[in-house]
């Protein structure tokens, strides 16, 4: 069959950049990791996702919420809380600053995958809840990851054109295939 040229980065945290978009518009990139639903935003685009992963509220053993099933907004009235997202893509972030004011900071894309995980773990550290859909971070010392109850999940996927040859859509399907035979916890 046709090879696949697959190029995985991990830099752009799963974002188009411009110039990332038009290579796909061009047919110049057959697919591309994202987590947006860029289909959304460019018709010929098509998005499939491959890995959804639900929110957690990460909080020290002896937080007063540590012993809840599920955290709901509300419980958080009041908290410090610090959320793993990104402006614009996080659909709770007003109704929780309403519940929390200035003491829920978002930390931002412009911030360094090291740096935020840094920042995540100082307010971790310090008592805050962090609110993240990231496994890797659940791996500090004694956190203690509770459901987050919004009907919000993280998805990354990839996207490829609407056109794209047969073979493209083979490789899409046998990742597809895979990511559901091979879930990420």
């Amino acid at each position: 069959g046709t090879p696949v040229y697959l190029e995985l980065k991990a830099a752009n945290e799963f974002r188009l950049t411009p110039e990332e978009l038009e290579l796909l518009s061009d047919g110049l990139i057959d697919v591309a990791e994202t987590r947006e639903p860029i289909a959304a935003l460019h018709s010929a685009f098509i998005f499939t996702p491959l890995i959804s992963l639900p929110y957690h509220c990460l909080m020290r053993p002896e937080h007063p919420l540590a012993a809840k099933a599920r955290i709901t907004p509300e419980d958080l009235r009041g908290m410090r809380v610090i959320v793993d997202e990104n402006p614009g893509q996080c659909p709770f972030l007003e109704a929780l600053k309403a519940l929390c004011g200035a003491k829920c900071r978002l930390i931002t894309k412009s911030e360094s995958n090291v740096r935020k995980i840094n920042l995540l773990h100082d307010a971790y550290a310090s008592g805050a809840v962090c609110i993240t859909p990231s496994p890797v971070i659940r791996a500090w010392s004694e956190p203690v990851a509770i459901p987050f109850d919004v009907p919000y999940r993280k998805r990354y996927g990839i996207a490829y054109a609407a056109d794209a040859p047969g073979y493209i859509q083979q490789f899409v399907q046998y990742l597809t295939d895979f990511y559901r035979n091979h879930p990420v916890a």
